[in-house]
């Protein structure tokens, strides 16, 4: 009989905890699983066949993505999109980006345009909805970054933590065909287009304009029955 060391044991373990956590995630961001659902170690655990350590991992990867959160009286909730907070969001988000951009402008060079043309490109071929959502956020993080603003890049990353949870229910429908992906990738171009012309008011209203596009699109998306908005 063959004895398997401790190494293969742990990276099975971790296969299966990224396994669960991929079921969970596409049940959650399908509507399978509904908002505000209480999900149970044990239950989930036997659904899938497996113990209730993969699972408790899957639910800290979920958690961390913001699709559950943990309840100090229901266990471990699904994320409930709620239509004010989002509105919220980009109400702030579509006033300090655009600044963020125009203060940018000036201060990027052709290479860090490239690097942001590279990396659209590299979200234009991915099949991978999360590493889209890791990439379009290092494309803004990278551009506004060359603001020289720490306070003002500050309160934008929390913005964007606040809307991440909402974009991954956008990236879903996108992988699915909803025609999001191709005009994101365009209004991209149009904002780097902008930046090599150092056109600094015309990269912030294509920031402003992709922002706002973005939102319609998460509001469609989750009003459409997947989930519903509080």
């Amino acid at each position: 009989m063959t004895a398997f060391g401790p190494g293969v044991a742990s990276r099975a373990q971790a296969t299966r905890s990224l396994e669960v956590a991929e079921r969970l995630r596409q049940e959650v961001l399908q509507g399978v699983i509904k908002p505000g659902a209480r999900l149970r170690q044990s239950e989930v655990a036997a659904r899938f066949g497996v113990s209730t350590t993969p699972v408790r991992e899957a639910f800290a990867t979920l958690s961390q993505e913001g699709l559950m959160r943990r309840d100090a009286n229901r266990g471990v909730v699904v994320f409930e999109p709620s239509v004010h907070e989002l509105r919220e969001t980009y109400e702030i988000r579509l006033e300090l980006e655009p600044l963020a951009t125009r203060l940018a402008t000036p201060r990027l060079a052709d290479v860090d345009i490239d690097m942001l043309d590279a990396i659209i490109t590299e979200m234009h071929e991915t099949t991978d909805p999360i590493r889209r959502d890791r990439l379009n956020r290092e494309l803004h993080a990278q551009i506004y970054a060359k603001a020289d603003r720490p306070r003002l890049s500050g309160i934008i990353d929390q913005l964007r933590d606040a809307s991440a949870v909402y974009l991954r229910f956008l990236s879903q429908a996108a992988s699915s065909g909803s025609g999001y992906r191709a005009e994101a990738d365009t209004e991209h171009r149009k904002i780097t287009a902008a930046l090599r012309r150092r056109d600094a008011v015309a990269a912030g209203e294509a920031v402003r304009e992709h922002l706002a596009h973005s939102q319609k699109h998460i509001e469609a998306v989750i009003g459409a029955g997947a989930v519903g908005l509080r």
